[in-house]
C-alpha cells in the first residue's frame, strides 16, 4: 500500500470504530496508528530481551498467545519478529483496528480472533509456547480470575508473561478506590485481593468502555502473594518480577510484569 492508501484505509477504520486508544503501531512510511509521541515497541524490545535470557533468540520457531489483545500491539509486533502469534480480543472496535494493522504490514503468521478470553481452552486454541496477559487478570471477577490462570497454564508450554494490578496490603492512596482486603474462598483455596468497580453498567456502555471488562460490574485485584499461590497451584514452578522502575519502592508498585514458568517435566 502507498502512504496515501494506508492513510485513507485508516481513516476509514477511525470513522466507524473511534480512534486509537491503547497501541502505537508503525503501519509504515511516516504512519502510526496513533498520532502521538510515543513509541511503544520499548515495552515489546524489553519482553524479546527476557525471551533472549530464556534460550529463545529465534522467534519464528516459537507459537505466541496475546491474551485480550486489544489493537494488537503484542501479536503484531512478535509477528514482525517471525513468530506465529494469535491475538483473542472480546471487542470489536479493537479487533478490527488489530486486523487492518495486520492487513497492512502483511503479516501472514498473526491471526487475532474475537472471543472472550474467559473461553481459552486448548481443544479450540491449541497451545503456545508462551502466552502474554498484559492488562486483563485486574479485569475479572472471582472466581474467573483463578479459572482463568488454570486455563492459562493449560494452553502454555513455557513462559506467562502478566502484566497486571495487584493488591498492596497497605494503601497510602487510593486513586482507584479500591476496597478493603477481602478474603475469596473456592475449591477450599483462600485467596486474598481487593474489589474494584468496572466502568459501565449496561451492554452498551461495557462494549464503548474499551478500557474496561466485558461484562462484570466489578473485579478482583489479587494480593501478590495469592497471585503467586494461584501460579504454583496451576504448575507455575517459578516466579520473577520485572519492574519498569526499579528506584520505586516494591511497597508501592501496585502494577507488575510477572514471568512465571511453567512445570516442564509433566
Amino acid at each position: 500500500m502507498t502512504r496515501d492508501e494506508i492513510i485513507m484505509e485508516k481513516q476509514k477504520i477511525i470513522d466507524k470504530y473511534g480512534v486509537w486508544t491503547a497501541h502505537t503501531i508503525h503501519l509504515g512510511y511516516d504512519v502510526y496508528t496513533r498520532d502521538v509521541d510515543i513509541i511503544e515497541t520499548w515495552r515489546v524490545d524489553r519482553y524479546r530481551q527476557i525471551l533472549k535470557n530464556f534460550g529463545y533468540n529465534d522467534l519464528s520457531k516459537l507459537r505466541i498467545l496475546d491474551l485480550a489483545s486489544c489493537e494488537g500491539l503484542f501479536a503484531i509486533e512478535f509477528a514482525r519478529h517471525g513468530a506465529k502469534t494469535l491475538g483473542i480480543e472480546g471487542r470489536r472496535a479493537n479487533l478490527e483496528k488489530a486486523i487492518f494493522a495486520k492487513n497492512v504490514l502483511e503479516l501472514s503468521t498473526a491471526e487475532f480472533v474475537q472471543d472472550d478470553v474467559r473461553n481459552l481452552n486448548a481443544d479450540k486454541y491449541g497451545v503456545f509456547d508462551v502466552t502474554f496477559c498484559c492488562g486483563i487478570l485486574y479485569h475479572l471477577d472471582m472466581p474467573d480470575v483463578i479459572r482463568f490462570i488454570k486455563k492459562m497454564s493449560e494452553v502454555t508450554k513455557h513462559l506467562l508473561f502478566i502484566d497486571t494490578h495487584v493488591s498492596l496490603p497497605n494503601l497510602r492512596k487510593n486513586p482507584f478506590n479500591l476496597s478493603k482486603m477481602s478474603d475469596f474462598v473456592w475449591e477450599e483455596q483462600s485467596y486474598k485481593g481487593r474489589y474494584y468497580v468496572e466502568q459501565g453498567s449496561t451492554p452498551e456502555e461495557k462494549e464503548s468502555a474499551l478500557w474496561s471488562s466485558l461484562d462484570n460490574i466489578k473485579s478482583f485485584w489479587l494480593e501478590r502473594s495469592s497471585l503467586y499461590k494461584a501460579l504454583n497451584q496451576y504448575d507455575f514452578v517459578s516466579i520473577y518480577e520485572n519492574l519498569w522502575d526499579p528506584q520505586v519502592p516494591i511497597d508501592e508498585i501496585d502494577r507488575l510484569n510477572f514471568i512465571a514458568v511453567k512445570n516442564q517435566n509433566n
